[in-house]
């Protein structure tokens, strides 16, 4: 049954706003969200409240896991789309919960001297997303990168690759050009290249190129720089073996820098990787980062290491069996 609404209807051009009228009362922190979830009495506190006045629509392409812990993060309310087995909501529902009040319930801590492989196998249980996330690996170096000789940075090919393949463009000329295209790069060219990457394009994910060609290629440093895209001899993109710098890239090779804080975070793999490739593969980057020591680093050098997945919650390494399969 309809109902007749008797109180004038407003809008906003009847409101006229007030420079400096709201005082210190109405500020952000002092809003209420809080939303009664159940009915309750005049002048009575209503028993359930959800701290977000919103709740997720009940579809599959909104309401997952994601959007769940997100909600239930602020206090609010998410509901699970219902076209899935009852064991998968099940799981879905218990992932959810373990996130309340703010914060998280970890299930990813361990104690000090936890076998790698026992953290590996960690790390790969605590996965939260649907795809096939990137597993990664941070560390805490005792270096000052401000400091040319406290610098880190390189490149290594990873084992078993990181379960991804780069897109490589090679800036190249003569014979080179052929070469390059044999090898399997995504684009081959020069001048051209140049011109379109000046104009905004930078759809790829290596640029390598022959010595000969960076005076050209020198041009893109303002673009390419900030993009960690720019050519550089340390990391073997500078170089006459286009076909050598191609393949390691195409079957896994990563870059390695330091950043203004001295840290170092590179991808060895993907969660759907065994734990054996996982651990060869973080064993072959600790290995490196433990070779290529700066000689002006000064105490401990590997201050600390966290493994974790894409979305998902760190997991600490042992610092004294860093390089260690045991």
């Amino acid at each position: 049954m309809s109902k007749v609404l008797e109180d004038i209807s407003r809008t906003f051009n009847e409101f006229l706003l007030l420079p400096n009228l709201t005082d210190e009362r109405c500020i952000p922190s002092k809003v209420s969200l809080k939303t009664p979830l159940v009915k309750f009495k005049k002048g009575e506190e209503a028993k359930y409240y959800a701290n977000v006045p919103m709740v997720s629509a009940i579809m599959q392409s909104v309401s997952g896991e994601e959007m769940g812990i997100a909600l239930a993060r602020e206090g609010g309310v998410a509901f699970i789309y219902g076209s899935q087995s009852i064991e998968s909501q099940a799981k879905m529902v218990r992932h959810v919960k373990k996130h309340k009040a703010g914060f998280v319930v970890s299930d990813s801590n361990v104690k000090s001297g936890t076998p790698l492989k026992d953290v590996v196998e960690l790390v790969k249980k605590t996965s939260v997303t649907k795809f096939d996330s990137t597993v990664e690996v941070a560390f805490k170096l005792g270096v000052n990168p401000k400091y040319a000789d406290q610098q880190v940075r390189g490149a290594l090919v990873l084992p078993h690759g990181t379960g991804k393949s780069k897109s490589v463009l090679v800036f190249a000329k003569g014979a080179k050009v052929q070469e390059a295209e044999a090898a399997g790069a995504d684009y081959v060219g020069g001048e051209e290249l140049v011109a379109k990457i000046q104009g905004g394009w930078t759809d790829f994910e290596v640029c390598v190129a022959t010595p000969d060609m960076m005076g050209v290629v020198g041009r893109l440093g303002k673009i390419l720089g900030p993009k960690g895209l720019m050519p550089n001899p340390k990391v073997g993109t500078v170089t006459m073996d286009v076909t050598r710098a191609i393949n390691e890239i195409k079957a896994g090779k990563i870059e390695y820098r330091t950043d203004k804080a001295g840290n170092v975070q590179a991808p060895i793999g993907k969660a759907s990787f065994t734990e054996q490739q996982l651990l060869e593969n973080y064993i072959t980057l600790v290995d490196t980062l433990i070779k290529v020591k700066p000689s002006g680093a000064k105490g401990q050098y590997i201050k600390s290491i966290t493994v974790s997945t894409t979305m998902g919650p760190g997991v600490k390494i042992d610092v004294l069996k860093a390089n260690s399969d045991k």
